[in-house]
């Protein structure tokens, strides 16, 4: 069925290497059952990605929301992009990548977006205010055009806790980002997940000060399932 195992990672340890055997077990079997599953689909910057926790493939938001969600019925794909923007006039645009067309190819049932933590550093602010709202229209009208119709999750940045005024700024992303991102959202009638205030003062999730470890990438992953299963969630609308 075109499945193969990853060769083991130098230093993986066993116990993870099982875990990743049998999420792997799990998706093989699915796939045999020939079952029409529910795709969700996440795009996102380096926090989808995975970037922040050892070993993305296990631990990374989406990995952790397949195994909440079971692979019986659904199926997460990950989209994440390290440094890419919402706004799509830098030279980080999201819409840029081979990521993004691959997603709009997989044309999921649900589709996740988290974007807006890169728009606030140095060089990309500056571009906010006259920019970002359009050009993070024009990303939702892409997502909601696919053939079918995805409901789709706004999820908010989460917190930064970086001083580095050239980088990524948690003052930029309260008065500029997430008041223009949860304005979208209510326009265009889609859910939200406010992880910002969910990991306010949560500053031992984040070890480089930036992405969330496995527990922060949990919290993330716990949000969205919650909404997904029970339309309820941090700041869920």
């Amino acid at each position: 069925i075109g499945h193969q195992r990853p060769k083991m990672r130098t230093g993986m340890p066993m116990d993870q290497l099982e875990r990743l055997n049998a999420d792997i077990d799990k998706e093989i079997e699915a796939l045999r059952a020939g079952k029409t599953r529910i795709v969700i689909s996440c795009i996102g910057n380096s926090i989808t990605q995975g970037v922040g926790v050892k070993y993305p493939v296990l631990d990374s938001y989406p990995a952790q929301l397949q195994r909440l969600l079971g692979h019986d019925n659904y199926e997460v794909l990950n989209f994440g992009v390290s440094g890419t923007t919402m706004l799509s006039s830098t030279d980080r645009a999201y819409t840029a990548t081979d990521k993004y067309r691959e997603f709009l190819e997989s044309d999921p049932d649900i589709a996740t977006i988290k974007l807006g933590t890169n728009d606030s550093r140095m060089p990309f602010r500056v571009q906010i205010v006259d920019s970002l709202t359009i050009q993070a229209e024009r990303l939702v009208a892409s997502v909601k055009n696919l053939p079918r119709k995805p409901r789709i999750i706004m999820i908010l940045p989460v917190s930064c806790f970086l001083t580095d005024p050239e980088r990524q700024s948690d003052s930029i992303l309260i008065s500029q980002v997430i008041p223009r991102l949860k304005e979208i959202a209510e326009d265009e009638n889609l859910e939200i997940i406010d992880m910002h205030t969910a990991t306010a003062g949560s500053i031992n999730l984040f070890p480089d000060l930036l992405h969330p470890n496995e527990q922060g990438m949990r919290m993330i992953a716990d949000s969205v399932y919650n909404v997904i299963i029970r339309g309820q969630g941090p700041g869920s609308a």
